[in-house]
């Protein structure tokens, strides 16, 4: 189970058997903190607690300083021996006290418990197996795989969350019995002799803090002249923090206002930094010029990839390597990206989480402006419009979002905006077989489909709608798809990628942010923009937001069509996995190829293109 993930740990292994009490840890190491030493698992010598950790500890020496002051003694100068031996003087207290990315298991035979911690974002992955007698648990899932009570059966609720996001979303996987942990949260496996294990959850964190911050906190009433006064001391903070290494560091500059604040921050601590960027050989994608020139306006050393011309050979592997289906495209810019940065660092920074902590996203704007369209159009003439759209238009028709969504309720317009396929749009592509396995488990609390409104109704911040939608979206496709993302692609070349815009004191303080400082109907990210619009100039700031960007329309129809044309051109009544349609994807292909007046379903072919990979990868394992 370990070898299968020694991607993630090429340093070196490590396992650790309590064979009385069934309890087998196993660890792959990338060292990156006292490289010679804080080999794991690592046992405590005087408790017998032992702990298997993957992460890093950014505040470990300030909590060093605090355990020696109370008479502990430390071998190492690593920040797992911290995180240990603060567990054995705090307890579970100690989760509360970290600052870092992590998810680990604590072992504890004094109380005969397996605890098991997963840092407040959700940065690190932690997926468990529990069948009611087995407790597996590995960063990936192709780890579970190889234990022998692992059963590969398709949990069809974790599918239908693919089928409209391109991600499993929230605990649910693509496999019966088979979760995430979720994100600021623990498991406690207790192993009491004489009965069955039992599992209980915890939760030591959540952004429900940042309530009681936006109650209290001058944030909530600063103006955009001087909202840069309070957050760039906290974000220079967090970026010092993440910069802790003992191997070289560099940052992955995309040119975009996110990895630009990071970079500006980190050239203030240290001269000794160096940038990296790929691009595609598509100019409209390309931000190398923007990043280029921020590495030359503070003097840093600027390197850059182009994407392999044998991209196309390499796709499936890079599919596959998540082990569920998932369908976000840039990931095969990141995984390009962390192999040519890989070559020059073992650790690099990134601009991850500004979108969603400071309102980066198109959906945002789609949100404001149908806000508007509630205040200037009457309620009848809205059920007219979006009654019309529904009936009279494709789903795949440009404009027909817009009209549809006049007559929804906030969560369920920000349903729709997020979603690759919408409820009735996806139910038109399945076949009656698959559509019979989905129906039977996949039905919101809501009453209807929808996990993001599910989150929205659970959202602490009932007082304002934009802020809800972040909220959800911090709890769905940051965790679950960008954050995916970015460790599996990263962790695929032995690359720890570190994300200091998530740090959880910014995303409390970006949480009591009010909305008028992140978004208005013309700009977005406000008050990111603010606090380095003076060095770069507003044509900088101001630009159109690009995201990490692939060329998906022009590959699906050139590089990568060899994939269109095996998996979904078939001559069968349904696609390879029996899913979906072949007559209604041959529609949407065409509609894709050739259509006029449509949006662009790029996302749409890809995610089909995905679970088809995924799913024959899956049988041909069995």
């Amino acid at each position: 189970m370990a070898d299968a993930i020694a991607h993630r740990g090429p340093d070196a292994d490590g396992y650790f058997i309590d064979w009385d009490k069934r309890v087998a840890l196993g660890h792959r190491r990338l060292a990156v903190i006292d490289t010679e030493n804080g080999s794991q698992p690592m046992t405590h010598s005087h408790t017998g607690i032992t702990l298997a950790f993957n992460g890093e500890i950014y505040n470990f020496r300030e909590l060093r300083s605090q355990l020696l002051s109370l008479g502990h003694v430390f071998h190492t100068e690593s920040d797992t021996e911290v995180l240990l031996v603060s567990y054995v003087q705090w307890g579970e207290a100690s989760f509360e006290k970290l600052i870092g990315m992590f998810a680990f298991v604590i072992w504890d035979p004094r109380r005969n418990k397996l605890v098991c911690v997963r840092d407040r974002v959700g940065i690190k992955p932690f997926y468990y197996y529990w069948d009611g007698e087995n407790f597996i648990f590995a960063s990936e899932v192709k780890s579970l795989y190889l234990h022998p009570a692992f059963k590969k059966e398709i949990n069809h609720e974790g599918v239908f969350d693919y089928c409209h996001y391109g991600y499993t979303l929230g605990k649910n996987t693509a496999f019966e019995n088979t979760h995430k942990l979720s994100p600021g949260s623990t498991i406690t496996v207790d192993l009491c002799e004489g009965r069955r294990p039992t599992l209980s959850h915890g939760v030591y964190w959540s952004i429900e803090k940042a309530k009681a911050l936006r109650n209290n906190n001058v944030l909530s009433e600063l103006s955009r002249n001087d909202v840069h006064l309070s957050l760039e001391p906290l974000l220079k903070d967090a970026v010092s923090s993440h910069m802790v290494s003992d191997v070289d560091l560099g940052v992955l500059l995309s040119g975009g206002v996110d990895s630009t604040l990071v970079v500006d921050l980190m050239a203030q601590f240290s001269n000794d930094i160096s940038a990296h960027n790929v691009s595609f050989g598509q100019s409209s994608l390309d931000e190398s010029a923007h990043a280029r020139h921020v590495s030359e306006l503070l003097d840093i050393e600027y390197t850059h990839d182009d994407i392999p011309t044998h991209m196309a050979e390499d796709v499936e592997k890079i599919i596959c390597h998540f082990d569920e289906p998932f369908a976000d495209a840039s990931a095969i810019a990141m995984y390009y990206l962390s192999q040519s940065a890989s070559t020059r660092y073992k650790v690099c920074l990134s601009g991850d989480g500004g979108d969603e902590l400071f309102g980066g996203y198109n959906w945002y704007a789609e949100l404001l402006k149908l806000q508007t369209a509630d205040k200037l159009l009457p309620r009848w003439t809205r059920n007219v419009l979006s009654t019309f759209a529904r009936s009279a238009f494709d789903p795949s028709k440009r404009g027909r979002m817009l009209l549809a969504n006049l007559d929804q309720g906030f969560p369920a317009r920000h349903e729709n905006l997020v979603s690759v396929f919408q409820h009735d749009w996806l139910k038109s592509l399945l076949d009656v077989d698959a559509l019979d396995l989905f129906t039977k488990d996949s039905v919101s609390t809501t009453g209807h489909y929808g996990r993001i409104a599910d989150i929205h109704a659970s959202s602490p911040f009932s007082d304002d709608p934009i802020i809800r939608a972040q909220y959800a979206d911090v709890n769905s496709y940051l965790v679950d798809d960008v954050l995916v993302k970015v460790d599996r692609m990263s962790m695929a070349h032995g690359l720890e990628v570190r994300v200091p815009l998530l740090d959880h004191h910014v995303v409390e303080s970006a949480f009591s942010l009010p909305t008028h400082l992140k978004i208005n109907a013309s700009e977005r990210k406000i008050a990111i923009k603010e606090l380095i619009k003076t060095k770069y100039g507003s044509m900088f700031t101001n630009r159109k937001k690009q995201g990490f960007s692939v060329p998906l329309r022009s590959w699906l129809k050139n590089d990568l069509f060899h994939l269109v044309d095996e998996y979904l051109l078939t001559g069968a009544r349904t696609t390879p996995s029996g899913y979906f349609l072949s007559s209604e994807v041959r529609n949407l292909w065409n509609r894709f190829n050739y259509g006029k007046g449509h949006v662009d379903l790029s996302n749409n072919i890809w995610l089909l293109i995905c679970f088809e990979v995924w799913h024959k990868n899956l049988r041909s394992s069995y």
